[in-house]
């Protein structure tokens, strides 16, 4: 799931020029939800092909959580004071 919110997420800051834009809580939670139900419980019913794994629904929702606290934690990071070259 972070690699899906990240390049959502990036595709968003290019189109709108904006790099302030973060994702909300709601909207992740939404997101895994989605994953979650039609790739562990709609595909599995309706192709044989896929597998439903539960374990797979807590990886997606642990991905999200913590892609949720890294985007913040980005931020911080990136607001610092700006560095400043002290040439000879």
């Amino acid at each position: 799931m972070p690699i899906v919110f990240w390049i959502c997420l990036k595709a968003v800051h290019i189109i709108q020029g904006d790099n302030e834009i973060h994702l909300d809580l709601f909207t992740i939670f939404s997101l895994t939800t989605f994953y979650a139900v039609y790739f562990e419980w709609y595909l599995p019913r309706v192709e044989p092909r896929y597998t439903a794994d539960w374990l797979d629904v807590v990886m997606y929702f642990t991905g999200a959580f913590l892609f949720y606290y890294l985007q913040f934690q980005e931020k911080i990071i990136t607001k610092k004071a700006p560095r400043t070259d002290a040439s000879i």
